[in-house]
Order: C-alpha cells, then sequence, then structure tokens
C-alpha cells in the first residue's frame, strides 16, 4: 500500500487491517512533503472465505491528518484434481507379458495437491505412487499390468485404480484385450495327383492371421509323408 504525502507538514499515521486475512507487517509510518510511504500488506488465503470476500472497508488509515478507507476483494482458486484418462486401456496384451499405459495427474485450479495412486488388484503396479501438482500443472503415473496374474476370462476391471488427495478422490477403470494367434493354412488338401516314384514335395503355408504369436507343430500321420522343419513360430 503507497501512501503520499500531498501536504505541506510531516505525514504521521498507522495502517489497521479490519479483515481476519489481511496482516500488516509494520503499519506505522510517517513521511514528509512529496515523501512516499509503502506499507506491506499480507494476504492469507487459508483464511480467506471460500466464497471469496469484497470489503469496503478493509484497511483503516489513521493519521494526523484524518482517517481514511481502503477496499479489499479477494477470490479463492482452489485445487481442482482432474484425471486423464477417465479410464486406462492397456489396447492388445499377450498373456504373459508385462504391459504398460500411463495416468496422467492435473490440477486444474491453483494452490498444491498432493495424494497417491493406490493399486486395489494385485496385478497392477503404480510408479511413482505418490504425487504433488502445482497450480495447472500436471503429472504422469506409469502403471503395469502383470498378465501373468491376471484370471485369463477377466477383460476388464472397474474401479482397479484409486487416487486419493486432498483435493479429491477419484476410482479409474482399467481394461485390455487379450492378443490370440490365428492360423490360416494353405492350401487345405495337397494334390499330390499321380507321380513317379521316388521323393515328391509341396509347400504348406503357415500365416498368423490373429494378434499373438502363433506356435505349433506339423506332424505327418501318414508313413509316406515327412515334413521340413516341423515346428513353426
Amino acid at each position: 500500500l503507497r501512501i503520499r504525502n500531498t501536504g505541506s507538514g510531516m505525514l504521521v499515521g498507522e495502517v489497521e487491517s479490519r479483515l481476519p486475512w489481511l496482516t500488516i507487517e509494520e503499519g506505522r509510518f510517517a513521511c514528509g512533503p512529496g515523501e512516499v510511504a509503502d506499507v506491506r500488506v499480507l494476504a492469507s488465503g487459508k483464511r480467506v472465505p471460500v466464497e471469496g470476500e469484497r470489503a469496503p472497508r478493509a484497511l483503516r488509515i489513521v493519521t494526523n491528518r484524518g482517517d481514511a478507507w481502503v477496499a479489499a476483494t479477494a477470490s479463492l482458486i482452489v485445487p481442482t484434481l482432474a484425471i486423464q484418462p477417465a479410464a486406462l486401456d492397456f489396447g492388445q496384451v499377450v498373456r504373459g507379458e508385462t504391459a504398460s499405459s500411463e495416468l496422467v495427474i492435473a490440477n486444474q485450479g491453483g494452490g498444491l495437491i498432493a495424494g497417491e495412486v493406490k493399486s486395489a488388484v494385485p496385478w497392477l503396479s503404480v510408479v511413482p505412487e505418490q504425487f504433488r501438482v502445482g497450480a495447472e500443472g500436471t503429472q504422469t503415473v506409469r502403471v503395469r499390468l502383470r498378465s501373468d496374474l491376471v484370471p485369463r476370462s477377466m477383460l476388464e476391471a472397474a474401479a482397479a485404480l484409486v487416487v486419493d488427495s486432498d483435493a479429491g478422490q477419484f476410482k479409474v477403470p482399467v481394461r485390455w484385450r487379450w492378443a490370440e494367434p490365428g492360423a490360416a493354412i494353405t492350401p487345405q488338401a495337397l494334390e499330390w495327383g499321380e507321380r513317379a516314384r521316388g521323393l515328391a514335395e509341396m509347400a504348406l503355408t503357415i500365416t498368423n492371421t490373429g494378434t499373438a504369436t502363433l506356435e505349433g507343430r506339423l506332424i505327418a500321420h501318414a508313413p509316406w509323408l515327412s515334413v521340413q522343419p516341423a515346428a513353426f513360430a
């Protein structure tokens, strides 16, 4: 607060606060003609009403030349927790492997949000578990899924992750799709036709039409057939 002496004599006075969320560091001042006195006023966000406040008489200036009032207004910018995505999708997951995805924690308001991300199931892990996000900031946590611990019939889990903070709580579902191999064999029948005695050879093509590794073996059930190579992947 800047106070200027526009008169011709010494101006002496004191600044007093009339609000619980305003404090004066050093309220007493004195300045000669044409001089300026700066008084530091502090506002405590923890004591500002949630709905904010507009006070026409917030500070009283008492001087040897009379009193004056100064208005003050304040609105509280509260922390606002947001989670992206709202549901964590791991996409296609190969059985037995570990899949990973990311969860973004955002503070869309002011202040500071502190909390942690907890897994409600044994097959999910979070790194890091704890977070601190400042005003309009974000923090990314990595979530890993151990597919070898997941029941084979499961494709999603509601409230698998819990985000707990001093600005609220979110429950985040997770989902995925199992990667499965598929086989297409051409030709479906080997037509040898008429052949002279001796060795004859034909090719069999096996195509993986799925989304996971296809592994297997070819076994000949006729004594006059052999397969090279017998194993494939």
